[in-house]
């Protein structure tokens, strides 16, 4: 019954009904200790009045067990080393706000508005075990996109697995508000590295996407 670690959570939701919109994401971090078992839990305090809590999607996982390389764009002012840009967007780079991104101060960005359809793309090659399963989520807010894709394609460009992604954010302003998470979902086959990504083409105008706290 001792806590070890926890996070609080905020209400998010308006009025008594249920909202999939107004899900937010939290992180626990801690060390097991001398404990060979440990108990999760989600809780709080009931005021007097209606109140709820829905959970979904929960995880546990070893920390530093994530084999993309600066997740969630923290660890340098620009891309690279670490991500790769394809395509010719007006801009690319670091946000380093926290009011643009998902959480952290840093998200990494995307942003064209060159007039003509242009297919662009944030992308890392990752190493992986050949034959194994994996799951990829990241998180996105996505303004005015045409096909947006978060995916993990083969070295040579074969697609392996995708989900679509879709516009959240009313932009042209960048809101932390409408990121959105997605799951992929891929088995490695004969392929020892992979290349995660996520893109889309852009339909003339104005068109951005802010990506954060990737995982695989």
């Amino acid at each position: 019954g001792t806590n070890i670690s926890t996070t609080s959570f905020v209400n998010t939701d308006s009025d008594p009904t249920t909202h999939g919109a107004d899900y937010r994401q939290y992180t626990v971090t801690f060390n097991s200790g001398s404990n060979t078992s440990v108990v999760i839990f989600v809780g709080y305090t009931t005021p007097g009045t209606a109140s709820f809590i829905n959970v979904d999607d929960m995880d546990m996982e070893l920390a530093g067990s994530n084999l993309i390389q600066d997740p969630g764009f923290e660890a340098s002012s620009s891309l690279s080393p670490y991500w790769s840009v394809g395509g010719s967007p007006t801009s690319d780079g670091i946000d380093t706000s926290s009011a643009d991104s998902h959480s952290g101060n840093n998200d990494g960005f995307i942003y064209d508005d060159s007039g003509t359809e242009n297919p662009v793309n944030l992308s890392q090659t990752i190493t992986v075990t050949a034959n194994t399963s994996y799951v990829i989520t990241g998180w996105i807010d996505a303004y005015n996109t045409t096909g947006g894709l978060l995916g993990v394609r083969t070295t040579g460009g074969t697609n392996i697995s995708t989900t679509s992604f879709v516009n959240t954010d009313s932009g042209p302003t960048t809101h932390s508000a409408d990121y959105r998470q997605y799951t992929v979902t891929f088995n490695s086959g004969s392929n020892t590295s992979v290349v995660i990504f996520a893109d889309y083409t852009t339909p003339g105008g104005a068109s951005f996407i802010n990506v954060d706290d990737m995982s695989l």
